[in-house]
């Protein structure tokens, strides 16, 4: 008996705008892809033009193992053609493979998607899930690795459930300004201590996924109105339930915005060893300013000379 034929579907599949497809994978040399890498580092990004250094830099790492470099689009309007980044992971060492998600939409709610969170929405959640490796990093595509980060993660993280490292503030540049003292600082210690328990960086976190499963879904989480806040989730999850290690180093580097609050304390040395003490008290920004107005003056007086001379360095994040 014949089956009858199959009806036209009334709703066909629709390409993924600009040519893109819902995903690509460049594999390790030599390892089949059900193979997992020793560890994974993930990206969440919108295509910015920066998303090219980070990804060097985790080509540039020390490490000699098997990394999965996953990167989700979620959206694709930042400035970068995604053909670079495809060329770019056309270049990538033997020992790396990546893995490129494209879904043609983004799952941010402020873009029109289902998860509040505003730096990607589920993308990171996704990917950490996603990649083939039982360790997973993360990266911002306006930061980068320094080469020997992810060598001292894995080394930090052996026999714990999670680890971190530190940070540097850096300049939109590629220079490295200072290192940060008071911020992220880990569980308990910083700026944050009192107000959320800590910061650790975004960028500077491992996490064994095997032992830490319901903390990697932290990243869809947030606090504040605007979306932001998963950071400050990740840490608090992790921090109650799991074993945590650390490598003591500063090994990321955290660019900042031209302008911005961290942007002027990076450039003002003669406060550094005031904010440093803070950071280990554990006072707030707040508190600190009141201990010193003098910090306040003078990043209200270099404020005001950029305005005076016509030097704007703020722009819209």
């Amino acid at each position: 008996m014949s089956m009858p034929p199959i009806p036209p579907d009334p709703n066909p599949a629709e390409a993924a705008p600009d040519g893109a497809s819902l995903g690509q994978a460049w594999p390790i040399a030599g390892q089949p892809a059900q193979a997992p890498a020793e560890v994974a580092v993930v990206i969440s990004t919108v295509l910015r033009p920066s998303l090219l250094r980070a990804v060097r830099s985790v080509f540039d790492q020390e490490h000699d193992g098997t990394v999965l470099l996953a990167i989700g689009c979620d959206r694709l309007d930042g400035g970068l053609e995604l053909e670079a980044l495809r060329r770019l992971l056309d270049q990538r060492p033997a020992r790396m493979g990546a893995l490129l998600l494209t879904p043609g939409y983004s799952t941010a709610r402020r873009n029109g998607g289902i998860h509040a969170g505003r730096g990607g929405g589920a993308m990171r959640t996704i990917l950490s899930f996603l990649a083939n490796a039982p360790r997973v990093a993360f990266l911002d595509d306006d930061s980068w690795y320094l080469p020997q980060h992810l060598g001292d993660l894995l080394r930090a993280v052996d026999g714990f459930d999670w680890a971190f490292s530190m940070r540097w503030f850096a300049a939109e540049d590629g220079r490295l300004l200072c290192r940060d003292q008071w911020e992220s600082l880990g569980p308990g210690r910083g700026m944050y201590a009192r107000i959320s328990g800590g910061l650790i960086d975004t960028n500077c976190y491992i996490v064994d996924k095997r032992q830490a499963i319901l903390p990697l879904s932290a990243w869809t989480m947030v606090t504040k109105e605007d979306g932001s806040g998963q950071d400050r989730q990740m840490l608090q999850m992790l921090t109650r339930m799991h074993s945590v290690g650390w490598t003591g180093r500063h090994s990321v580097a955290y660019a900042l915005r031209p302008g911005s609050r961290l942007w002027r304390l990076a450039h003002a040395p003669q406060f550094h060893d005031r904010l440093a003490a803070a950071g280990r008290r554990g006072l707030s920004y707040d508190e600190t300013f009141r201990r010193w107005p003098d910090l306040t003056q003078a990043m209200l007086a270099y404020a005001a000379e950029k305005a005076a001379t016509g030097q704007s360095h703020d722009r819209p994040a």
